[in-house]
């Protein structure tokens, strides 16, 4: 025996004394206690009487009794490679009997439960997930399976409610989709799925349209459409919702195509950047929008990945890089105000209240760019008379402010350095529209502007 030395007394679990208003209510009971102590109970015997004893039934473990031997035993050879089989069958020797409760009104359907033998031989089940028999379906749940397959519910949704209803049931995943295709074998027979499909249309009354090959009989082209969806697109002819909703593409076939290009496509990426961008919107300028929308191309193609996103519009322009709208975006967040610059956020100008004077300035919060302080301080010199060494011009820092600010390209000369300077904050001009401005460096003291 497999499990001689295990012995696990459930006399106590068993013991009832209720009177059961059938026998489905009694064999219930009893399964769902076994259930909660990880056993499998089924019917052993069953007797109906036929009227001259008391009807009677027997329940015991599923592991009760041993592996009775169905075909011939073939004998192999060393040589031969001998497929290992084994059996749950351990002789346990738990036993349930159940009896009709005779009373004097013949129709009732009364019975009650008795413990024979509470010993089970072998430990019980730790997870009944995957049962071969627990995991089976009853009847009722067998019709809100299909019921709910039919009304395109997802099969993890199934499970679910499943479950819900019944906190002991151990369905699988696996179960649901053997039940789901049996059901669909049964209402298609001797069908095909193309036959199967233009059955479904013509009974839902869809205005269905196919060519095939006249030679192999291959549907070739397939359109059809619902008539509340013709009326809908005659009433608004100028938008068109296309949606693909296909879990696999068994045929390779493009499930959704456009021949006519129209003016303007929506997807669903740009409805998430809509969603991302909606605080923004009426609170920063469109020319920050439109470089946030070059971003969120870039986000599709480097994602969240921040070494590869480099920062670049966050430190020349205060904006949210790429990485920074691939995270809002999957988040289903929008993109927080305080990310983007003051700089941006400032739509008109308006003269305010002494209290709450707008004080502009170049000098960054960050204490560690000294750079840039020194930069900020050559600027504020506006006298006539020449200004010390500490306001002059100095190169490349000079040649960034001058292309920004006055939107051209500005090219620097000297003996030791050729810099060009293009505008960051531009969309490229046209050669004739395009301002070139060119500077020398000479005897190590002063500019002198160069003509080509």
């Amino acid at each position: 025996m497999e499990h001689a030395e295990c012995v696990l007394n459930y006399t106590s679990e068993f013991t009832t004394y209720e009177i059961f208003q059938s026998r489905e209510a009694m064999i219930d009971w009893a399964r769902n206690v076994g259930k909660k102590n990880g056993f499998a109970i089924i019917v052993k015997y069953s007797d109906s009487g036929g009227g001259r004893w008391t009807p009677r039934i027997k329940l015991a473990c599923e592991r009760s009794g041993n592996y009775r031997q169905k075909k011939k035993v073939k004998v192999y050879s060393h040589d031969e490679n001998v497929r290992m089989t084994g059996t749950k069958k351990c002789d346990c020797p738990f036993l349930l009997k159940g009896e009709k409760y005779l009373t004097s009104h013949p129709a009732t359907d009364d019975w009650m439960l008795h413990v024979v033998c509470g010993v089970h031989n072998h430990p019980a089940a730790d997870n009944l997930e995957g049962h071969s028999y627990l995991g089976r379906l009853s009847h009722q749940e067998n019709e809100l399976l299909v019921d709910m397959s039919k009304s395109i519910v997802r099969p993890k949704d199934i499970s679910v409610t499943l479950k819900q209803r019944n906190p002991l049931n151990v369905i699988t995943m696996k179960t649901i989709y053997n039940v789901c295709h049996k059901f669909k074998v049964k209402e298609k027979p001797r069908r095909s799925q193309m036959q199967q499909l233009l059955g479904k249309l013509a009974k839902h009354e869809y205005i269905e349209w196919h060519r095939y090959e006249r030679n192999t009989m291959v549907v070739t082209d397939l359109l059809w459409a619902h008539l509340f969806s013709l009326d809908l697109f005659r009433a608004f002819p100028r938008v068109l919702i296309m949606d693909c909703t296909y879990k696999t593409n068994r045929y390779g076939l493009p499930m959704l195509e456009i021949n006519i290009l129209p003016e303007v496509i929506v997807t669903d990426r740009e409805l998430a950047f809509m969603n991302a961008i909606d605080v923004l919107r009426g609170n920063v300028s469109i020319c920050a929008l439109e470089r946030i929308l070059a971003e969120t191309k870039r986000a599709e193609s480097i994602g969240i990945d921040s070494s590869a996103c480099a920062y670049v519009i966050r430190h020349t322009h205060g904006l949210p890089c790429a990485h920074e709208i691939a995270y809002y975006i999957r988040q289903l967040l929008p993109i927080p105000l305080e990310t983007v610059h003051a700089h941006w956020r400032t739509l008109d100008i308006v003269k305010l209240p002494n209290k709450d004077k707008l004080e502009l300035t170049c000098i960054p919060e960050v204490k560690s760019f000294k750079r840039i302080e020194e930069l900020a301080h050559s600027l504020t010199h506006f006298h006539e008379k020449p200004a010390r060494t500490e306001y002059w011009m100095t190169m490349p820092n000079m040649g960034h402010l001058i292309r920004s600010s006055y939107n051209i390209v500005f090219c620097h000369f000297s003996a030791q350095q050729c810099l060009a300077f293009l505008p960051l904050r531009s969309d490229p001009l046209p050669p004739l529209d395009r301002t070139e401005i060119s500077i020398g460096f000479v005897n190590e003291n002063h500019f002198v502007e160069a003509y080509p």
